[in-house]
């Protein structure tokens, strides 16, 4: 249909080259711009109207950008796994809204499943009462043994989490207070789970591509000492830095096992002398003493 729109060659090649100017990563892309924490700028794509993307165009773009969803929906635009996915996900953010104010409000974003039992156990919340941890850290400390069990193996990061992180968590928390007891009672809390993992994936990961094992650094390779000068004019260059620091390259030279091992060690020290700044040449000459056992 878009090609019935095109009357000629030169409006198709202007039309590609527009979108491909305010397409993403293009000169005028429209972007949020908002100031980020980290000092940057929001590079998310702005609202239908607005200005801002929907974390940062405030309360009223979001109820606005959720009715649009809701009339999307009875008109069969999108799925009802999409509008529930994105239900669950407004849900999730109204409760950790609840809990940078109260950490003791009920409710839960992620359910492990059959995963649970071995989250308390590695967690150590199975030797103490569950109702001693506020939920908001609970849920907290189980979407931290997702990453850092399920979807990879670091267990140095979730041992530090786990002995470091909760008791400092815990402690800010605080005592609960009653008003957290009465509002579960009331069923007024947000839903308990939005978010359930499927014992049935291989993987719990939103990545489909598995970590790449880290290859060592390659160190770069240094060209071998000559065994011999190479002209005249070195030669002579050589005697003269030999005559010049005799004073510290004789009780070395006394050392060496044959003529061959004091040439290579007056070529490194040549070297050395030349370019007293370079750290190759540092650890040339060091490396020329130690395959020499003259260290």
């Amino acid at each position: 249909m878009r090609e019935n729109l095109l009357h000629s060659s030169e409006h198709q090649t202007n039309f590609a080259a527009a979108r491909a100017r305010h397409c993403r990563g293009g000169a005028d892309e429209v972007l949020c711009g908002a100031r980020l924490r980290s000092g940057g700028a929001c590079r998310q794509k702005p609202l239908a109207g607005h200005s801002r993307c929907i974390r940062h165009a405030g309360p009223h773009a979001a109820r606005a950008f959720r009715e649009r969803q809701r009339a999307a929906f009875r008109t069969g635009k999108i799925s009802a796994v999409e509008f529930e996915r994105a239900e669950a996900r407004r849900a999730a953010n109204r409760l950790r809204d609840r809990w940078k104010k109260n950490p003791w409000t009920p409710g839960q974003t992620i359910d492990l499943g059959e995963h649970e039992w071995a989250f308390r156990h590695e967690s150590g919340i199975a030797s103490r009462s569950m109702a001693s941890v506020p939920p908001g850290v609970l849920d907290w400390l189980r979407w931290k043994y997702r990453r850092l069990q399920l979807d990879r193996r670091r267990d140095s990061e979730w041992r530090r989490v786990v002995i470091s992180e909760l008791p400092n968590r815990v402690e800010r928390a605080g005592p609960p207070t009653a008003d957290n007891f009465v509002e579960a009672e009331n069923g007024d809390g947000p839903p308990t789970t939005v978010w359930r993992v499927d014992p049935t994936e291989k993987t719990y990961s939103k990545r489909r591509r598995a970590d790449k094992q880290k290859m060592p650094k390659r160190t770069r390779r240094l060209k071998a000492l000559p065994v011999r000068p190479s002209s005249e004019s070195d030669t002579r260059e050589l005697a003269e830095i030999v005559h010049r620091h005799s004073a510290a390259l004789s009780p070395l030279f006394a050392k060496c096992a044959s003529a061959a091992d004091q040439l290579v060690l007056a070529t490194a020290f040549r070297d050395l002398v030349a370019h007293p700044g370079d750290s190759q040449a540092h650890w040339r000459w060091a490396q020329t003493l130690r395959s020499l056992n003259l260290l």
